[in-house]
């Protein structure tokens, strides 16, 4: 029964705090914006980087940034869609696809996969219409080895698409080839 009677009371306090809260902020709703001031922001410079030329002549741009134990490498080389052959279309995106889930020879784009996964790391290509770019990123004590599967990846790809047991059809601009394939690609090519 003491719980009943105190309800209203909680209510009427509640309700009387809410209605002083108006009066409170009036001398704040009087404020034009040109009256508000904000803190100076802090002093901000912007990073340089370094640059330094490999004796092959590839340009490092090096920006070292301490705050997380993250590594990041991006490499930029000029190509991209707008070199597709005519009626090629999509010929970059297509090798750039195959570049990073292809493999290499010495992985297989499953066995990279699984690498990646267990180190949080990863490794992308991908294509703009006049460049390509291939980046990869790490904790900082994976790094060395990532480069190297990075370096593995643009220097010895693998292009392998599909396991062949999967593959029970090709299909070409003049059909569908299939198994056995020698026989097949025979008749539609030669008819």
């Amino acid at each position: 029964m003491i719980h009943r009677a105190l309800r209203p009371a909680a209510f009427l306090a509640a309700l009387s705090v809410a209605a002083l809260l108006p009066a409170a902020a009036s001398g704040q709703a009087d404020l034009e914006p040109a009256d508000l001031r904000y803190p100076s922001l802090p002093a901000f410079e912007l990073p340089k980087p370094q640059r330094v030329v490999l004796g092959n002549g590839l340009v490092v741009m090096l920006l070292e940034d301490h705050e997380l134990p993250l590594v990041e490498v991006t490499a930029l080389a000029h190509g991209g869609s707008r070199f597709d052959p005519l009626g090629k279309a999509g010929t970059a995106k297509l090798g750039a696809n195959l570049l990073r889930s292809g493999g290499t020879e010495t992985m297989t784009g499953d066995q990279l996969d699984d690498w990646l996964e267990s180190r949080a790391a990863a490794v992308e290509i991908t294509v703009d219409s006049d460049m390509a770019r291939a980046s990869a990123s790490s904790l900082a004590p994976d790094f060395p080895d990532l480069l190297r599967v990075f370096a593995d990846v643009l220097r010895h790809p693998a292009f392998d698409v599909t396991p062949a047991r999967l593959i029970t059809a090709i299909i070409t601009d003049r059909g569908v080839v299939r198994a056995p394939y020698e026989e097949s690609i025979r008749k539609l090519f030669n008819d």
